[in-house]
């Protein structure tokens, strides 16, 4: 009885605990990060907000993408986390609406399509937003979708207007597009204020806005753990995200 009940425990919590496997990819002198399985029906490629991934280690890093990919993995998601260029450098902003960042970014998509030729999606957080649409503003239907969660959308003293999505895809791009954002976001850079407008006037091959209600506040408004990182509505985000791409 014993043994039953250690091998139901070690069924329960597999998901959870997800292999993680190194891919050595041409961008970086670090590998990327993957979590796959078999019956997976889609590709996720995740692109951490702030500093992005400086030591490419997903274990201490509290970005919402990561702290989700249990659920991920759980609804049908092979993950690949995308490295920094170099270790323990933070990516930068303008490197994030660089050409060079946006090839980088194809040439990732592809060397992961080819491993099951599954859809590949681009998602961003905050930050990673500026890139997933960079590229997307630069390849169009190359990439087979993007997905800005949380993404900038307004400017600061350090952010400028082409660093934000309401700039980027002010004049479309030809992929499929979801926006996943806090409507009660107090980033500095991230109001939830502008996305309306955006969506009535993007062109795509198709658009989407979900708004999620809610979210805990129990760190710094612009850091992981606030409604900006989707801190207790991280279940919403992955689900939002994975029933848009399954319908693709």
């Amino acid at each position: 009885m014993r043994f039953i009940i250690i091998a139901l425990i070690l069924l329960f919590y597999s998901p959870v605990n997800a292999k993680v496997t190194k891919i050595d990819v041409p961008i970086s002198d670090m590998p990327m990060k993957a979590i796959e399985s078999p019956n997976s029906k889609v590709n996720l490629i995740m692109f951490v907000g702030g500093p992005g991934l400086k030591h490419g280690k997903l274990g201490k890093v509290k970005n919402p993408l990561i702290r989700a990919k249990s659920i991920f993995k759980q609804s049908g998601a092979n993950l690949y986390f995308f490295p920094n260029p170099k270790k323990g450098k933070a990516m930068k902003l303008s490197h994030r609406i660089s050409r060079k960042h946006a090839d980088n970014i194809l040439k990732v998509s592809k060397i992961v399509k080819k491993r099951n030729n599954l859809p590949t999606i681009l998602v961003g957080h905050s930050r990673g937003g500026t890139s997933v649409s960079n590229a997307a503003a630069v390849h169009g239907a190359k990439i087979d979708g993007i997905v800005n969660a949380a993404a900038m959308t307004t400017t600061s003293n350090k952010v400028s207007s082409k660093h934000i999505i309401t700039k980027i895809l002010k004049k479309g791009v030809d992929t499929h597009i979801l926006i996943v954002h806090p409507e009660k976001d107090t980033c500095l850079v991230t109001p939830y204020r502008p996305l309306p407008k955006l969506m009535k006037n993007l062109k795509a091959k198709s658009k989407k806005l979900v708004t999620v209600n809610g979210g805990g506040t129990t760190g710094r408004e612009c850091g992981p753990l606030h409604r900006h990182g989707f801190e207790n509505t991280e279940k919403e985000l992955a689900n939002s995200i994975i029933n848009w791409a399954s319908g693709l």
